[in-house]
């Protein structure tokens, strides 16, 4: 925790004026190698005995969805874009009102698997002008549901903020109308997308854990600009192992978000969250967030 984030830890807080550059935030601790090897290893023998009934079942009852995610996953990774990381693409991002927001108020990467959401409620709280720092809730672990994350982030703000859900089944307009907003300093939005549309499967594909992950690996990160001219996201990713800020064209990032959710019992695609800031902003505010 830096010097800057200590003194804002007791009460409100407000961003200067002054330019900001990204720097990656502290990676977590790393758990010791013997526990990780035990986990991963837990892990896939589980996954190895549960893998075909699994398929079985979603070839029977839930087919087109199944293999809608199949097909998605086979694409091209975008880590091979050549804009996937452009240090002059991300630099204009990181000169926006909102994206010096969240870099002033501290983004912060997820303690370890399933902490996704927390950390991502963290960093939409602490992007916002006059948000109490005790009222940001402690990083934990849990499901990323939208809507679960939807309440948590309104109830910590005590109506500062008003926060929707765009869903992928809304379709790729309604999509496209939530990205020009994460250019504007009334809102902050966050994704649940899958990973595996986005960057296939992780190798080698047929080891089962790797497989069920690629159904199921749903994840949550904030949206901290969008470059209009050139159609691409820049999307903060909570996972150090990402390595932060990346781009992704935004038909390819739709295509991650209208998947249908296979965690659930009801077919719900995941979902954007669009958090509009209520309340007037003070004179250090949102329009004085850059020179």
């Amino acid at each position: 925790m830096n010097s800057e984030r200590t003194e804002r830890n007791s009460s409100n807080w407000n961003y200067s004026s002054a330019m900001k550059p990204f720097q990656s935030p502290p990676h977590p601790p790393a758990t010791s190698s013997w526990n990780a090897w035990a986990t991963r290893a837990l892990i896939h023998l589980l996954t190895a005995v549960g893998i075909f009934p699994c398929i079985t079942y979603y070839l029977l009852f839930r087919r087109e969805d199944f293999l809608s995610i199949l097909r998605k996953a086979r694409q091209e990774t975008i880590k091979n874009k050549e804009f996937y990381q452009d240090d002059k693409l991300i630099n204009k991002v990181v000169q926006s009102p909102v994206a010096q927001a969240y870099i002033q108020g501290g983004l912060e990467y997820q303690l370890r698997e399933g902490f996704c959401s927390s950390a991502t409620i963290r960093c939409i709280l602490k992007s916002i002008p006059n948000m109490s720092y005790e009222n940001i809730p402690p990083v934990k672990g849990g499901a990323s549901i939208p809507t679960i994350v939807k309440n948590n982030i309104d109830n910590a703000t005590n109506g500062l903020t008003k926060t929707t859900i765009v869903y992928g089944s809304d379709g790729y307009d309604a999509f496209r109308q939530v990205l020009k907003k994460a250019n504007d300093p009334r809102f902050r939005v966050g994704a649940n997308f899958l990973r595996s549309p986005l960057f296939g499967y992780i190798s080698p594909w047929f080891v089962p854990f790797h497989f069920i992950l690629g159904l199921f690996g749903g994840h949550f990160s904030p949206i901290i600009g969008y470059l209009e001219d050139e159609d691409l996201v820049a999307i903060f990713d909570v996972n150090h192992t990402y390595g932060g800020i990346y781009l992704v064209e935004s038909q390819r990032l739709f295509g991650a978000i209208d998947t249908i959710d296979l965690s659930v019992k009801n077919k719900i695609t995941r979902a954007l969250l669009v958090t509009e800031i209520i309340e007037p902003h003070s004179q250090t505010g949102d329009d004085k967030l850059v020179n």
